[in-house]
């Protein structure tokens, strides 16, 4: 029987080579393919120590069958939305949306929250995996510099809990019999605060904001929160992004 403070030590254990991969990247300036190579080893290195559990060789082929199955899931989300953002970019439909958020003639504050947001979580939540970068990028960059626009489009990705990734949060509450109910009210109570936050943290990336902004930025948050948990009540938790940004979008019109 582990104690509380085994059983931590191996969930952190088990974040191990997703920590290994991002400090590869964001500390040591390597590539996304000696990132993965670095992740891969650990992943080896946990699994020869038997840190979870014995270290047997048919367990390498259960890993590489999930290994296959998870990349083909990620590849029927992440190309159709490629292919909705390139085919709709050509057609100018990336354009017409930029002229269309130009035209409600949003103070700065106001356009990222609306961008970052709305636009950004509904598209991530439809597409998943960072899609939504390749619209909110181009429509941040007319707003604020680069630098900005990088973290701008980040906050804008991170409510993965109601977008692509919910589908497999759903897999595991259903082998673990949670009823959805359940497990889309725990999502929304461990969840529900950051989206609350997001707007503010926003307007961390803008400059000239003033008190309405702030105000405006909580009743954003408040409005997202609405969307999301109307959403994910009556129709369900892996689209309930799409609920929270529209709700967002619509408060941006209203008050355009």
């Amino acid at each position: 029987m582990l104690t509380k403070k085994e059983t931590f030590l191996t969930a952190y254990l088990a974040l191990l080579p997703c920590a290994v991969a991002a400090f590869a990247v964001m500390a040591l300036r390597q590539s996304v393919l000696t990132a993965a190579t670095l992740s891969l080893g650990t992943a080896m290195a946990l699994w020869v120590l038997g840190i979870f559990s014995s270290a047997e060789p048919e367990q390498l082929g259960r890993a590489l069958v999930d290994a296959v199955v998870l990349e083909m899931l990620v590849g029927f989300v992440v190309f159709p939305g490629i292919l909705f953002v390139e085919a709709t970019t050509r057609n100018g439909g990336l354009d017409a949306l930029i002229r269309s958020v130009e035209s409600l003639s949003l103070a700065p504050p106001r356009a990222v929250i609306l961008i970052a947001v709305g636009i950004g979580v509904m598209m991530e939540s439809l597409t998943g995996y960072g899609v939504s970068m390749f619209v909110t990028i181009p429509l941040l960059l007319k707003v604020v510099d680069r630098t900005r626009t990088i973290f701008l489009a980040l906050i804008g990705m991170s409510l993965m809990t109601w977008g692509a990734l919910s589908i497999s949060a759903l897999l595991g509450a259903q082998l673990a019999e949670l009823p959805s109910t359940d497990f889309a009210a725990a999502i929304l109570t461990t969840s529900g605060p950051v989206a609350a936050t997001l707007p503010m943290l926003c307007l961390l990336f803008v400059q000239a904001v003033n008190r309405r902004d702030v105000i405006y930025a909580l009743l954003a948050g408040f409005v997202l929160v609405v969307g999301i948990a109307s959403t994910s009540r009556w129709v369900g938790v892996e689209v309930a992004g799409v609920g929270g940004g529209l709700a967002v979008i619509i408060l941006s019109f209203a008050f355009a």
